[in-house]
């Protein structure tokens, strides 16, 4: 009977202790989606590897312009193999 009422309390507190943390953590979690929205667009615009055709961010991507042209690819394999297949 005293195991069941001290895991009753265990969970009791749990769930108190998780109705608090929600409670109070949107505040934090709408201060990093305003940080978020400083950064600048294109950072996070996503773009296909013309060599292995996966999409990657701008930001982790290798880059290389051709005739004005700017490529992007998701790693620096990938851009020596299309320098060497394609131009």
């Amino acid at each position: 009977m005293v195991f069941l009422r001290l895991a009753f309390l265990v969970v009791l507190f749990y769930f108190l202790y998780r109705f608090l943390k929600a409670l109070f953590s949107p505040l934090a979690k709408r201060d990093n989606i305003i940080i978020s929205l400083d950064k600048k667009p294109e950072e996070d615009e996503m773009v296909k590897d013309p060599y292995c055709e996966t999409y990657i961010t701008k930001r982790g991507s290798c880059s290389l312009r051709i005739n004005g042209e700017r490529l992007y690819f998701c790693s620096k394999e990938c851009l020596e193999r299309y320098k060497r297949e394609k131009i």
